[in-house]
């Protein structure tokens, strides 16, 4: 997922890990029932750190959730936090609804799941740009057992609010959206973002939920903005 953004910026003297959540890729998934803190201690894992040190978590969507969530828990492991094309807040009655209706789906028939949420992550315009790129992550989606995806949406659904974590935060928080994420309007994150002064944001024109693929130069260009800044 990550590769063609991490192509674009330096890494010096950063090192970069890409830790995959639970389910998904390689990792093994979690018993039925797992919660956030369960992913979120799962990526830790993941992560060779000292005791002392702490990371700069840059979590795209459900992998802010699990950030946040490592946040509140674990604040001396943050460094800073990007929530790109993520939040802090959680699922209102409708979303929660959509999970259930999303469980369903992929227990129904999982490769028409699969095509039709990935799809509708692009914005349209993106989808037209970016359809061989969106036939291979559908492909590639089509490994996860239905299990593992259902896992995942209910984890989201049962997932804390953490604004208030966000708001007593003592470290560097980073947005990065797009103005056509169906999945993030952009009045609810103009909301977040009114609670949450000193957050530095990006809004981008024209894209969706996907903005590593639909803009990968912007989306390069930000988070080596954000390296930047904390080495200075």
């Amino acid at each position: 997922m990550w590769k063609p953004v991490l192509n674009r910026i330096s890494k010096t003297p950063f090192e970069i890990h890409l830790p995959e959540l639970p389910g998904h890729g390689n990792r093994a998934p979690l018993p039925a029932g797992a919660r956030i803190e369960d992913f979120a201690d799962d990526v830790l894992s993941q992560l060779p750190l000292e005791k002392s040190e702490s990371v700069i978590f840059i979590g795209h969507s459900m992998g802010g959730y699990v950030a946040c969530n490592i946040a509140r828990r674990y604040p001396q492991k943050i460094k800073a936090l990007c929530l790109f094309h993520s939040k802090a807040g959680c699922d209102d009655a409708e979303k929660k609804a959509a999970r259930d209706r999303a469980v369903a789906a992929a227990e129904e028939n999982k490769a028409l799941y699969l095509r039709t949420m990935i799809s509708g992550l692009f914005s349209s315009n993106s989808r037209e740009k970016l359809h061989d790129t969106i036939e291979s992550m559908i492909e590639e989606a089509k490994q996860m057992e239905v299990a593992a995806i259902q896992n995942a949406l209910m984890a989201m659904k049962r997932r804390e609010d953490e604004v208030e974590t966000l708001i007593n935060r003592d470290f560097p928080l980073f947005y990065f959206l797009g103005d056509q994420d169906p999945s993030l309007p952009m009045h609810v994150m103009e909301s977040e973002l009114q609670r949450l002064p000193g957050a530095a944001y990006l809004v981008v024109p024209g894209i969706g939920h996907m903005g590593h693929f639909e803009n990968t130069s912007i989306s390069g260009e930000f988070i080596q903005r954000i390296l930047r800044s904390l080495n200075a």
